[in-house]
């Protein structure tokens, strides 16, 4: 993990709910709690079976997994520049890129999330095929 994102995400915290890569959690807990909380980490047996399910659903956009950070309320993420989660939100309605490098991507919600917020309309999802490039923010 770039040191560049938790800096912005240090300097800049996103209100609300985040969403991050699971390998990351650790780090971003050692480097941002109490101020920041993170959605998983390595500890997966301490949050549950159903949570680690959630967030696999999201990471790998299953069916329904916008409607997961929709009823967790995730208002920001933070995942690696290349994820196709990564280049599937920067081209959805009301996600915004807040800071991005080579390794880390930080999207914002440009709008509160719901538990009614609408799932992803399946030709956006379709046009997700080629690798983002990295721009350092």
């Amino acid at each position: 993990m770039r040191v560049t994102a938790v800096d912005y995400l240090r300097s800049s915290p996103p209100a609300g709910n985040g969403f991050n890569q699971f390998e990351w959690g650790g780090y971003l807990i050692h480097q941002l709690w109490p101020g920041q909380r993170v959605f998983i980490d390595g500890q997966s047996d301490f949050y549950g079976e159903a949570l680690f399910r959630e967030y696999a659903q999201v990471a790998e956009q299953r069916d329904g997994w916008a409607d997961v950070l929709g009823r967790r309320g995730v208002e920001w993420m933070i995942c690696g520049s290349d994820s196709s989660l990564v280049r599937l939100l920067v081209i959805t309605p009301g996600w915004r890129v807040a800071h991005r490098d080579p390794v880390a991507t930080v999207l914002v919600r440009s709008h509160p999330a719901s538990p009614e917020s609408p799932g992803l309309d399946k030709r956006v999802a379709n046009r997700v095929t080629a690798p983002a490039q990295p721009v350092v923010a």
